[in-house]
């Protein structure tokens, strides 16, 4: 069977990969603008994808592939990032996220898509406009704001798939994670992930001094729970809802991790020096994910932290 589409091989993507040629025998097509082989082989198989290099923007590119492969199933996961372009608006979510996710959107109508997976945030949610006295679920008011303009693409897409959805034309579905981590490599001039280098450092036995960092007390969730959230959403039949939160349930920050780290690795050199404190005090709730779709988040911190651990000190063994 190689009716799936996923598009973009980054940390969530290589999971899925996984997840689908174990679980549900598929051997997906995964469109990414250019592959990380060194990243990839470290999580999976090459011959448990067929690879097609090029942007989503290529709207020839995306057409031929369905056209190709005859694909039914959709998860949508390309897009420019905070993480690479900083939170200040960015053309790049708009001309990717935006033009290029409708792009995608209206190329599968063509085709006869039945299934569209949309990786959104949730940075959709109103928080400053609405404020938050509980957990968020998916009917927390979500739109435009002037404080948000990777938010912004996000929602506007979720918007015209709803729509479309709503209309009868396509089985849409949006998936808003939280804080996402998990196994994952830098990229040349990417700003350094200072959850990686904390868990690597504490790890390797090496140490390490995070200086006047900002807590960020968030709602993270572990890369293979939102795989397989996203599986579950891809290929299932009958989905009752539009969108799903997927998340460990549970706000947590930088002194969070260190105290797992000092648990799990007594002794390590990990310092937190002038560090702020201050962040989300609410998660997301990921009941509808429970209840719906009987998918349950199997990794909490020391869990996610664990499994980090058990792929790289893979690495050092190749």
């Amino acid at each position: 069977m190689q009716h799936v589409l996923l598009t973009g091989a980054g940390q969530v993507g290589a999971q899925m990969i996984k997840l689908l040629h174990q679980h549900y025998g598929v051997t997906p097509v995964v469109m990414d603008i250019q592959f990380n082989w060194e990243y990839l082989d470290t999580l999976v198989e090459r011959d448990w994808f067929i690879p097609v290099e090029g942007s989503i923007l290529d709207t020839e590119l995306v057409e031929e592939t369905l056209r190709k492969y005859q694909i039914r199933h959709i998860s949508h996961s390309a897009a420019v990032l905070p993480m690479r372009v900083g939170h200040d608006p960015h053309p790049g979510f708009f001309e990717v996220n935006v033009h290029g996710t409708a792009g995608v959107i209206f190329a599968a109508l063509r085709q006869g898509v039945e299934n569209f997976v949309m990786f959104s945030t949730n940075g959709v949610y109103q928080f400053r406009e609405h404020g938050v006295s509980g957990p968020v679920n998916e009917d927390y008011p979500t739109g435009l704001s002037v404080h948000n303009s990777y938010g912004n693409s996000k929602a506007t897409v979720e918007y015209l798939l709803k729509e479309l959805t709503l209309a009868g034309r396509i089985n849409g579905r949006v998936l808003r994670p939280g804080e996402i981590y998990g196994p994952v490599f830098s990229r040349p001039g990417d700003t350094e992930i200072y959850w990686k280098s904390m868990f690597d450092a504490a790890i390797q036995g090496r140490p390490f001094t995070l200086e006047g960092h900002p807590e960020h007390r968030l709602d993270w969730v572990y890369g293979k729970d939102v795989a397989q959230a996203a599986t579950t959403l891809l290929m299932s039949d009958e989905v009752p809802g539009f969108a799903y939160n997927v998340t460990y349930g549970q706000c947590m920050g930088i002194y969070d991790i260190k105290d797992a780290l000092d648990k799990l690795y007594p002794g390590n050199e990990v310092v937190l020096k002038d560090c702020s404190r201050g962040g989300w005090n609410y998660p997301l709730d990921n009941g509808r994910l429970k209840k719906e779709l009987g998918v349950v988040p199997a990794y909490d911190l020391e869990a996610g932290i664990k499994d980090y651990a058990a792929w790289l000190n893979s690495l050092e063994s190749k």
